[in-house]
């Protein structure tokens, strides 16, 4: 498989107005494609293009395996919305560790100073840790390469942004006809899914607007009312854009709680003040929003989303109006406690996603409706996907999974 790289500009306003870069090269965002280069100049019109499905791989960083297995639901019998020959582009971003190596990019053109740019890495951790494992799936900064000491402070978050707004972009010159994006993760990619369309800052999300463009979808479940899933995609559609966003994610080890309560015995509660003093990064960021915890996980992109949405209030009130579907893997019940902020999620990731999903419903879905006549219910619902364990292959190959992404 050939890796290209995308530019990625540090923010939406640069995105737009174009990259303006001294070192006019601008750091780079490895992925696959089923397509090629999508920024090559070859590729000035693609008309057939319909809807790109960007996928997220796990903790292998095995990208071209999580490309090929989306491939294989496109080609599926199942899946009838699109001629899988022409009408979809598939990417795969590879978010790098130092330990990947030299990456021969397709596009990795030298600068005017004669430098050939390596893409950009994140840290892969301590190794005998889970705390602070692959950053990239909770918006870390990318490191510097161990190669010319560059291309660090891009949040993972911000990379998928670029990739999104390069083909949504408002000129709409490369994919004229595109009608639809869909983000879709598993496991580790799961996790990003989740707490990438938690945060995002992208300028396609329009959230300034009246309704918000994003589908967060975890898939996993046989009998989907495709119907039901379109609909609710249309609907979060922006009026001033033909694009809609759709973010899948699927069996993901944990997720980002909106408040500070855990199931507790047979509750929603906040933990006794001797569980705080055994566990007190419980609410830390990627399992929550504390950030008041002495070692907290540094990720400027999140402190940036809360500031950007008004606070944290308004975030969260703005995730419930993103239509939401997690999915979980019916077999995916491996017991996988191993912190102490782990055992306030659940024993394994099935239960963790309905433990989260009735958090959202016990913080949010009581509430009246918002000024739109919506509830949390009309746009979240958790799913699942019988007979199937942690295998992205078969969550994306199956019914559920063809009908969450391509219906």
């Amino acid at each position: 498989e050939e890796v290209h790289g995308l530019p990625v500009p540090r923010n939406s306003q640069q995105q737009r107005e174009g990259i303006d870069d001294s070192d006019d090269v601008p750091p780079l965002l490895a992925y696959y494609s089923n397509k090629g280069d999508i920024t090559s100049s070859s590729l000035t019109t693609n008309e057939d293009i319909k809807m790109a499905v960007i996928i997220i791989h796990g903790s292998a960083r095995n990208a071209d395996d999580y490309i090929c297995s989306m491939s294989g639901a496109l080609q599926h019998d199942l899946q009838k919305a699109y001629d899988p020959e022409s009408e979809v582009l598939l990417l795969a971003p590879r978010f790098l560790a130092p330990e990947d190596g030299v990456v021969e990019l397709t596009n990795n053109n030298s600068g005017s100073n004669g430098r050939i740019e390596q893409p950009l890495r994140w840290s892969s951790g301590d190794p005998n840790s889970s705390y602070i494992r692959w950053t990239w799936r909770y918006g870390a900064d990318s490191i510097p390469n161990q190669y010319n000491g560059e291309g660090g402070g891009i949040s993972s978050f911000r990379a998928v942004d670029a990739m999104v707004e390069f083909l949504a972009d408002n000129d709409r010159n490369r994919f004229p006809n595109l009608e639809r994006v869909v983000v879709v993760g598993h496991s580790a990619g799961g996790q990003f899914a989740h707490r990438w369309a938690l945060t995002s800052m992208s300028s396609v999300w329009e959230d300034d607007g009246d309704r918000d463009r994003v589908d967060v979808i975890a898939h996993e479940q046989t009998s989907v009312d495709a119907q039901f899933i379109r609909k609710r995609s249309l609907s979060s559609r922006s009026p001033s854009s033909s694009v809609s966003i759709r973010a899948v994610a699927s069996n993901p080890r944990s997720f980002t709680y909106v408040n500070n309560k855990r199931f507790i015995g047979s509750t929603f509660q906040i933990p006794s003040q001797q569980d705080l003093d055994r566990c007190p990064s419980y609410d830390d960021w990627q399992w929550g929003f504390d950030t008041n915890v002495i070692g907290s996980i540094v990720a400027p992109y999140k402190d940036a989303a809360i500031a950007h949405a008004g606070g944290l209030d308004h975030l969260v009130r703005r995730y419930a109006r993103r239509n939401v579907l997690y999915v979980a893997g019916a077999l995916d019940t491996e017991h996988i406690l191993g912190t102490c902020e782990d055992s306030y999620q659940g024993v394994n990731r099935f239960e963790r996603s309905d433990l989260f999903y009735r958090s959202l419903q016990d913080h949010l879905g009581n509430e009246d409706e918002d000024e739109h006549g919506d509830s949390l219910e009309r746009y979240q619902t958790r799913m699942v996907v019988d007979d199937v364990g942690h295998d992205h292959a078969l969550i994306f190959q199956s019914q559920a999974g063809i009908q969450a992404v391509f219906e």
